[in-house]
């Protein structure tokens, strides 16, 4: 097989560069998180090759990138070297990369590791200075960790820069209140993609259709539906991936109230609030006690997690209702059956209201920016050669290499086709694969993923294409918005960011700890005037104040 002929060109390659890695993973770049177009100008394309051409004469076209793994990217190859598309990427670019992954499960604490010694920083490296490093990405700049780039990307990342000028948001986005380019490497989702939501309140059809009842759309609604699946003996009528923070409703339940579900700050019209000191978050708690009182609630839905006892205990038919992501409408009918239960069939409903007419707005949606981007080391040796390598993948030929793959290289088997009506298709080598692979699999075997920076829209929309699928967008997105989050790239100073952190590390624990027990009626819902004191006490006034100037900040920029 042509893979055979590919991993022997790999292994040629390693002996002769002595490129030496280890496998890791990580959710950096897990997909749906990101997609785009892979229509840009053709000017862009030109425009790249100029940059990877024109390097000076000291460009040593090297360098190391720390980069964790996808989960399942890391189960096929334990060697980012010796991938296919490294090979390709290096042939496109002329640049080699010696990539460095963590091992599985402990991407947080080995760049911890690294950060704190100071010593063998890689080149580049991507990881979520923002919420993991104390002052963000100003304090790793005073603290002389990475490079300020921001004039370097301006100069040598024209495909980037044209694509975060395409919108206002992105824009606004990429930058610091102080002018840094905090999110150049990170994967940038396309225009069909942001703001779509793939999680959102399920229903099991099947049980409701049992009920003679209607799709639920107000609070009254769902709590009639979850009295009726406990009277029919259902194990789990309603539970969430609480994770111990109540993160996963996803907005639902509490955003019928006006409020974020956890330890949240909300942006209502310009002003900063912080969810749980509003009163629609005790009359959140008060509902949710009252549905764990009737046994309504999971009793142990406060470890429960969403991708793991949620999705299982869903999909195998042994709950009537929860919050999901999409994907759950294609797996829960089979993996139910295979478990010898009756037929699940997930059903996307709306997120609820208290009244009908009501809209909430918080919900679920797709971020202009993954969370995690690139940085460049402080004494990293090349960062022209490092900015010119990552701005090949914003190009339409880096998107086309990451996303779509080979065609027509006689080493590797094509992934990808044009049918009978000029659209672009994955080949039968990755939707029937000969090994056995899922296309997830062969997409992250065969084509460098964890690299992306751009989700082609036209690709990724391929496994969306089932009705059911698409049904979760229009009933979760046209009944729901999002006006009420935080913008997702706010920025503060390095001293607000040390005081923010010391107030809000222990409000979090506290308001998680007490929300708990005000569901379970460990601690009595008369207290909770108890609870709002001590928040008070807490300082939380004052990391409200912080977020209100970063926000205030963020919109004049």
């Amino acid at each position: 097989m042509k893979l055979k002929k590919c991993i022997s060109i790999l292994l040629t390659a390693g002996l002769l560069t002595g490129v030496t890695a280890c496998g890791g993973e990580t959710g950096g770049t897990s997909e749906p998180v990101n997609g785009a177009e892979i229509g840009m100008e053709t000017a862009q394309t030109s425009q790249t090759d100029q940059a990877m051409t024109d390097g000076n004469e000291e460009s040593v076209n090297e360098f190391t990138y720390w980069l964790p793994l996808h989960p399942v990217t890391a189960r096929a190859v334990t060697d980012l070297n010796e991938h296919p598309g490294a090979l390709r990427l290096e042939e496109k670019t002329g640049i080699h990369v010696d990539y460095v992954s963590p091992p599985v499960g402990q991407e947080l604490e080995q760049m911890n590791l690294l950060l704190a010694s100071g010593t063998n920083m890689p080149d580049l490296f991507r990881f979520d200075i923002g919420n993991n490093y104390r002052g963000g990405v100003e304090g790793a700049l005073a603290d002389g960790v990475i490079l300020d780039a921001t004039k370097l990307i301006e100069e040598n990342a024209p495909n980037f820069m044209s694509y975060i000028n395409s919108s206002e948001d992105l824009k606004r986005g990429a930058y610091t209140d102080n002018g840094v380019l905090a999110y150049f490497g990170s994967t940038i989702p396309g225009e069909e993609m942001r703001g779509l939501p793939f999680n959102g309140p399920m229903v099991n059809k099947t049980m409701l259709d049992k009920t003679g009842l209607d799709v639920p759309v107000t609070i009254a609604d769902w709590e009639e539906m979850l009295a009726a699946f406990k009277d029919m003996g259902i194990q789990i009528p309603f539970s969430f991936g609480c994770d111990n923070q109540f993160s996963g409703t996803a907005g639902a339940f509490s955003g019928a109230y006006g409020v974020p579900s956890g330890a949240q700050f909300m942006n209502e019209n310009g002003t900063v609030k912080f969810g749980p000191l509003q009163e629609g978050y005790k009359e959140f708690l008060t509902t949710f006690h009252k549905w764990y009182e009737n046994g309504w609630l999971d009793p142990d839905f406060l470890s429960k997690k969403q991708g793991k006892e949620i999705r299982t205990d869903f999909d195998a038919g042994l709950m009537g209702a929860t919050v999901l992501h999409i994907n759950s409408v294609l797996s829960a009918p089979a993996m139910s059956v295979q478990k010898g239960n009756e037929e699940a069939v997930a059903l996307p409903v709306p997120y609820p209201v208290v009244n009908v007419g009501d809209r909430t707005h918080f919900r679920h949606h797709i971020t202009n920016f993954n969370e995690s981007s690139c940085f460049i080391s402080a004494g990293a040796k090349d960062p022209v050669t490092i900015i010119k390598w990552l701005d090949y993948l914003y190009s339409p030929e880096g998107i086309q290499e990451i996303s779509w793959g080979p065609k027509g290289d006689d080493r590797f088997e094509d992934t990808w086709y044009i049918d009978e009506e000029g659209k672009k298709r994955q080949s039968d080598f990755v939707t029937n694969n000969p090994d056995g692979l899922t296309m997830d699999e062969v997409l992250r075997q065969y084509l460098l993923r964890d690299t992306a920076m751009v989700w082609d829209w036209e690709n990724q929309s391929l496994m969306y294409e089932d009705p059911r699928l698409q049904k979760g967008w229009s009933v979760w997105g046209d009944t729901a918005d999002f006006e009420y989050e935080m913008p997702q790239t706010l920025t503060m100073t390095a001293e607000e960011n040390d005081e923010y952190s010391k107030i809000m590390g222990d409000v979090k624990t506290y308001v998680n700890e007490m929300a708990a027990k005000f569901v379970m009626g460990i601690e009595p819902l008369e207290n909770y005037d108890t609870f709002l004191k001590t928040l008070e006490k807490m300082n939380v006034d004052r990391a409200t104040e912080i977020q209100q100037a970063a926000l205030d900040r963020y919109l004049a920029r």
